[in-house]
């Protein structure tokens, strides 16, 4: 696949991922889980698994800028 159409790709997942959170993050505060004992752990948990994405995010978008740069120096090269 074309770096390009992999950043449209990761955008596009991006954009889904951070509306769950978003959500997420509503649902947390905005709910029953709020009156429980254990609220701080619910909390941490969903800011581990969100830093945890966060990482994998990170990780998949030096790899497309790798990508990119590699197809920019071949397409430079082919003008040479």
């Amino acid at each position: 696949m074309l770096p390009i159409n992999q950043a449209q790709s990761l955008w596009q997942r991006d954009i889904f991922i951070i509306a769950l959170f978003v959500a997420g993050l509503f649902g947390l505060f905005h709910s029953s889980l709020r009156q429980e004992k254990k609220f701080k752990w619910y909390v941490t948990a969903y800011m581990l698994f969100f830093a945890l994405v966060i990482g994998w995010e990170i990780d998949a978008y030096k790899d497309l800028f790798g990508d990119l740069r590699n197809l920019t120096d071949y397409t430079n090269r082919l003008k040479s």
